[in-house]
């Protein structure tokens, strides 16, 4: 099937992630300071993290230790908590919870907070660039045709008569032309009660370089990596199962 616009899509969340090589000597508490966000986002909370290390040692058990990293960026939230900018050492997200408004309106907020960042952290330059869809759509039916959904033998089992549970697989895929990558997970799950099945769809696709801060080349690289998720995304479902979203 063509990629097409779908105008109930089965969106949960959007995001586009800007990963970044910071300059030196930014304090990252100077990122709970960005006035270009706080009028739009003004519940700003503090993003802290701990790394967690397990060693290993011959004739000894394991050792498990915690590293508290500290305040590591700041998430800023609009009050319906629709709409997030995550500002961090190492680089930027916007996340766009559901209900999501369309591409153009993901594609303007993103980078009209993007600016906001830039002002404030100014790093060195951009090395990843990505946008990543995950997708929750509910299957009422509590018995159904898998392959009326997604497309390719998923039954790896057609001589046994089994009673189908759930499904689950990870993909990394790279696409020669452009070099977009991404990570595709597929994952259908039964609901408690027999409430029917929730087919989750999750597709994250980045490129990999050296990009410039301003100008066209973020703009273009994200509008590139949505044609490329649009794809992956209408390869896998049926068309049957996509008309459902029209």
């Amino acid at each position: 099937m063509q990629p097409q616009h779908l105008a109930n899509a089965p969106i949960l969340e959007a995001l586009v992630d800007l990963r970044v090589r910071p300059r030196v000597d930014l304090d990252v508490h100077s990122l709970g300071e960005v006035l270009g966000l706080r009028e739009r986002y003004p519940i700003c909370e503090q993003m802290k993290a701990i790394q967690f290390q397990v060693k290993h040692e011959s004739n000894a058990p394991p050792v498990q230790s915690a590293t508290d990293l500290g305040t590591v960026g700041f998430r800023y939230s609009s009050p319906s908590d629709t709409c997030q900018a995550q500002c961090r050492k190492d680089g930027f997200t916007f996340n766009m919870l559901k209900p999501y408004s369309g591409w153009p309106n993901l594609r303007r907020l993103s980078m009209e907070a993007w600016a906001a960042y830039l002002g404030v952290a100014r790093p060195e330059e951009v090395t990843r660039i990505a946008l990543r869809y995950i997708n929750k759509a509910p299957i009422a039916e509590t018995t159904f045709d898998l392959g009326g959904i997604l497309r390719g033998n998923l039954d790896p089992f057609p001589g046994l008569q089994l009673e189908f549970g759930g499904l689950g697989y990870r993909a990394l895929l790279r696409d020669i032309a452009s070099d977009n990558r991404a990570v595709v997970q597929v994952t259908l799950e039964e609901e408690p009660s027999a409430l029917g099945h929730t087919l989750a769809l999750d597709i994250d696709v980045s490129r990999l370089g050296s990009f410039s801060l301003t100008g066209q080349s973020i703009p273009d690289v994200l509008e590139s990596l949505r044609e490329f998720k649009n794809r992956l995304f209408f390869e896998m479902i049926t068309d049957n199962f996509a008309k459902r979203f029209l």
